[in-house]
């Protein structure tokens, strides 16, 4: 599921919702690989200004309403959900409760999900029951861009998407800290952009930050701390290569 935060990137989290033994019942994943199924709720992740992943224990903290992100034609939310509705409350509690957002992540095949939706200033209640769907073999509608164009207005004009469990949140001063577990892939590049100019290319990987590997505590809370016209190095690994470039921060 893909949590995208407008200030600069859109990433997947390792956060695979809870199908419990529900899953055996479920004929839509009976043909899943082992380990391969994932809870259906019919979109695939989030656009949040202010969230916290916690991916040990499988749930985002929200600090203010979501918005809906890739609803499905066909899915669990296909008729129900829009791009772009804002996620006010699950099952009666407000979403920036602790409660809702372990809903959220703790959700199994078969429940009946409340969420209470703002949609062009009016609220609507909608019902979901969740689905099963092999995680390799989602639909073509399902397949978005991880990130939209609102989403490359960072300092450097791209978008990262994790490729495995990751984390971000504000320190007391608003400044994003992330941390990552591998090495996050560049999905997309604004043209003209930083980035674009320094000679990344969506595929490449990120390394490191400043001589800092990614997956330090140090590199991952630089990319937080540009300020316009700041350079900064990037290590990336494109192919079998590893290359440096430098890119100045807007």
């Amino acid at each position: 599921m893909c949590v995208s935060r407008g200030m600069l990137t859109c990433f997947t989290i390792g956060l695979y919702l809870s199908a419990g033994a529900a899953l055996a019942q479920e004929p839509s994943s009976a043909a899943c690989p082992a380990g391969d199924v994932e809870v259906d709720l019919g979109f695939s992740g989030f656009d949040c200004v202010a969230c916290n992943v916690h991916t040990a224990e499988g749930w985002v903290e929200f600090g203010a309403e979501p918005g809906v992100m890739g609803v499905s034609r066909h899915g669990a939310a296909a008729g129900l959900l829009r791009d772009g509705d804002r996620i006010v409350a699950v099952d009666g509690d407000l979403i920036t409760s602790r409660k809702a957002g372990l809903r959220l992540g703790h959700a199994r095949v078969g429940d009946t999900v409340l969420l209470t939706v703002r949609r062009d200033g009016e609220l609507h209640d909608v019902k979901i029951v969740a689905g099963a769907r092999c995680a390799s073999d989602r639909e073509d509608d399902e397949a978005v861009e991880p990130v939209r164009p609102s989403s490359l207005r960072g300092r450097l004009g791209l978008a990262l998407q994790c490729r495995g469990p990751c984390s971000g949140m504000r320190d007391e001063e608003g400044r994003w800290r992330w941390s990552y577990s591998d090495y996050p892939s560049i999905v997309e590049i604004e043209p003209g952009g930083p980035a674009a100019q320094a000679g990344i290319v969506a595929g490449d990987l990120l390394v490191s930050v400043d001589g800092s590997p990614i997956t330090s505590t140090r590199g991952g809370a630089r990319l937080g701390l540009l300020h316009p016209g700041e350079p900064i190095e990037l290590e990336l690994q494109r192919d079998d290569q590893r290359i440096r470039v430098v890119a100045t921060a807007r």
